[in-house]
């Protein structure tokens, strides 16, 4: 279930609220697919909410385990990225679905 809103936000480029590790994030999703271990991963742009390591100002890239993830929903905020985005991404290595750079 949280795999295929997952996808549709990064295809329809909309931003997610989820909980994570205990903590809720707030992410732009922009890729989806497998990691090297066979896991679902998505590498998002985390730009508000909690986080076990301090956030930066703006937001940091993440990678997030999509068995990990729970109540996610799509919100209304902006979409976020940073000029990084084509950096070699070792997240996702089995890309289902990804934002185009």
């Amino acid at each position: 279930m949280s795999y295929q809103l997952i996808r549709q936000a990064v295809v329809a480029q909309r931003c997610l609220t989820a909980m994570y590790q205990g903590r809720v994030r707030h992410f732009s999703p922009h890729a989806i697919g497998q990691g090297n271990d066979g896991s679902e991963n998505v590498m998002g742009y985390q730009y508000a909410g909690e986080s076990s390591h301090p956030l930066p100002a703006g937001g940091e890239w993440r990678c997030f385990r999509v068995d990990g993830l729970s109540a996610v929903q799509q919100n209304s905020d902006p979409w976020h990225t940073r000029a990084d985005h084509s950096r070699p991404n070792t997240c996702v290595t089995r890309i289902d679905v990804e934002v185009p750079h």
